[in-house]
């Protein structure tokens, strides 16, 4: 799900856990681009100005570690707020994610993103909303459209 006001656009996501993977905590403080990869995790690509080409990638485990680049570059370090919490079938995730960090300014009703979602879960699967779908490299050309109303 997604929402915004005028300071930041909001995600919440509720992902079942899958059957026969360890859903673990992180030991110590949360890392800045932490490595993932071998986590069950979801993307959310942003593609602000809708060139096609480049795209903001925010990333979280269910353990609440995170991962951000641009297009691969990553040097780009947003300040994002996120908190993950674990239920007995499901793990969740709600991230702030403030708009001077993806745009010069809040988006207005009409204003349209393109936008693609994925989830991995290593060794299990992988789901997206993106076309041709990759887990290596989101082809920003078939994200979807993300309408502010």
């Amino acid at each position: 799900q997604l929402a915004y006001d005028n300071e930041f656009l909001y995600v919440a996501v509720t992902c079942r856990q899958a059957p026969g993977v360890e859903y673990g905590t992180a030991a110590g403080p949360r890392q800045r681009d932490a490595e993932i990869a071998a986590f069950d995790r979801i993307s959310l690509m942003l593609d602000v100005d809708r060139d096609w080409t480049s795209y903001w990638r925010l990333s979280v485990d269910h353990r609440g570690q995170t991962a951000d680049d641009c297009w691969g570059d990553r040097t780009w370090n947003p300040q994002w707020f996120v908190a993950t919490a674990k239920q007995p079938e499901s793990w969740t995730c709600e991230a702030a994610i403030p708009w001077s960090e993806l745009a010069s300014k809040a988006p207005h009703p009409g204003d349209t993103w393109a936008a693609g979602v994925e989830r991995v879960v290593p060794g299990v699967g992988f789901q997206s909303w993106t076309t041709p779908a990759s887990a290596a490299v989101a082809l920003p050309e078939g994200f979807g459209l993300l309408m502010f109303e």
